[in-house]
């Protein structure tokens, strides 16, 4: 096959990989502000989560850590679900032993290099499609605002969508040479790992893979390749080695009957598609988000895989409707989608620039320019829009304070999951207001009404201690407020804290 972008380009490769580069280290530059703010900004329960585990790994493997503090570090880092296997937070723990610390600055430069990673297979994949266009979609998938704060988070996403991009390059380089082994195996490769990492990497490369491989090769012809079966068996084999035989308990084996099936009567509410199309054009950008489904435009067999990514991501969200609109990093694989569709565009704007003078290809590149500074500008916001830098102190002060006769359930931020991280203690986590209103979306109705001292007892079974910093989620929960100030003696309290004693009441509790 030939390549497209020599015909659609109008850039020399040395001026596109050049112009790149210089994209790739504005990208980084724009990341590395306020690196060392500590991650609570973005999903911070998440990324504690994977800091606890990480953490966890360190003292693990640490010869001369203190027996102690192994044991407690452990403890707090395996009351955790598993979701997926800890491929990331193992890569920092064995990191800190390298650095001798444990920085929360180490997870968020790995995310940094995995998502600019991704961005050079991208930017490659888009260049043998569309030329000098590929600029323009690399632009977009560096310095979205969405996905500037998303890619510094510790998630596994960055490191799934690195290797995401990587089996679509692989398998567009692939059908270039039309046949076979060393292509097709990286690309069966890249793409098990990617779902080994997070399984939901399989509504994004099945779909794309497919057409795209369908569409080169047709049916026939494809089934007829022992490098295509090699390439499906390590897709299929690498993931499954973990989640069918390592995983404890079955792994994620029971997160769809949890997020999925109790919220598929969602799809049949219109209000819902509406809702997530606004929630899309305001992550994404409605003009590049539009745009970008443009993508059925590039030359084939391109267009076939710009459309696999787009059934894929929505048949994701169709899956999961309750977390495809409240948890956003599951729309990440859609910023990539999204470069990919407007590099076409941009290969329309190189084209049309080709036939000007100097003076309006000067004023044009200064207003792209102008555009692309303003769009990092924009995306600096929100990482210096508030300093947590004294959190950790707070924390751990707290943990400190609070009494080791018994067990505490909390009212926290992130799930307790501050508390467990910078305080170096465990509480069981309260539901908040939200966890109520999604199990009465999944058809599993709470009565919050009246005192509620049912949900409040099975809530607190066992516990002695209830602890309040989250002071907006206790008002937003009036009757758990009024069952504590009423029945429970309070045996610390601050501007900020709240802890009550529920071992001794001060009245007995209602039926």
């Amino acid at each position: 096959m030939t390549s497209t972008g020599s015909r659609l380009g109008n850039l020399s490769s040395f001026w596109q990989w050049g112009l790149a580069a210089l994209l790739l280290l504005g990208g980084l530059g724009l990341r590395l502000v306020a690196l060392d703010n500590p991650p609570l900004d973005l999903h911070a329960w998440r990324q504690l989560r994977s800091a606890n585990i990480a953490r966890a790994v360190y003292y693990r493997a640490l010869p001369d850590a203190d027996p102690e503090v192994r044991a407690l570090a452990n403890y707090l880092g395996s009351t955790y679900q598993v979701l997926e296997p800890n491929i990331f937070e193992h890569l920092v723990g064995y990191t800190y032993l390298l650095t001798g610390k444990v920085d929360l600055v180490v997870p968020r430069l790995y995310s940094i290099l995995f998502w600019l990673g991704g961005g050079l297979a991208l930017f490659d994949l888009m260049r043998r499609l569309t030329g000098s266009g590929a600029l323009l979609g690399l632009a977009y998938y560096l310095f979205l605002p969405f996905g500037v704060q998303h890619s510094r988070a510790f998630l596994p996403e960055p490191l799934m969508i690195l290797f995401i991009l990587l089996a679509l390059w692989a398998a567009y380089r692939w059908t270039e040479r039309g046949e076979g082994w060393s292509w097709a195996v990286a690309a069966g490769l890249f793409a098990g790992v990617a779902i080994l990492i997070k399984v939901y990497a399989v509504f994004t490369l099945i779909p794309g893979l497919g057409l795209l491989l369908l569409a080169t090769f047709g049916l026939r012809r494809l089934l007829a390749q022992k490098p295509f079966w090699a390439a499906l068996a390590l897709a299929i084999i690498v993931p499954s080695i973990y989640y069918v035989i390592l995983a404890p308990g079955g792994g994620g084996a029971g997160y769809l009957q949890t997020w999925s099936l109790p919220y598929l009567h969602m799809l049949k509410d219109p209000t819902f598609y509406l809702a997530w199309l606004h929630k899309l054009t305001g992550a994404l950008n409605p003009v590049f988000l539009y745009a970008g489904l443009l993508g059925v435009l590039l030359p084939k067999p391109g267009r076939w895989l710009a459309l696999g990514l787009w059934v894929g991501y929505v048949i994701e969200g169709a899956t999961v409707p309750s977390l495809i609109r409240s948890h956003s990093y599951y729309n990440l694989p859609l910023v990539a989608a999204v470069a990919l569709g407007v590099a076409p565009l941009g290969a329309a704007i190189f084209g049309v620039l080709r036939r000007q003078g100097v003076f309006w290809r000067l004023l044009a590149a200064g207003v792209l320019l102008l555009g692309l500074a303003d769009t990092a500008f924009i995306a600096r916001k929100p990482l210096t829009a508030q300093d947590y830098r004294a959190e950790p102190a707070f924390w751990l002060e707290l943990g400190r304070a609070l009494p080791t006769d018994g067990n505490i359930i909390a009212l926290t931020e992130d799930y307790n999951t501050r508390l467990h991280y910078y305080g170096w203690r465990y509480a069981k986590a309260y539901l908040y207001a939200d966890d109520f209103a999604m199990m009465s979306q999944g058809g599993r109705e709470v009565d919050l009404s009246g005192e509620n001292i049912a949900v409040f007892r099975g809530q607190t079974e066992g516990m002695d201690y209830f602890l309040v910093t989250k002071m907006d989620e206790l008002e937003r929960q009036p009757y758990l407020s009024k069952i504590l100030g009423e029945y429970f003696p309070l045996v610390m309290q601050s501007e900020r804290v709240l802890l009550y004693d529920l071992r001794n009441p001060l009245k007995p509790l209602e039926p």
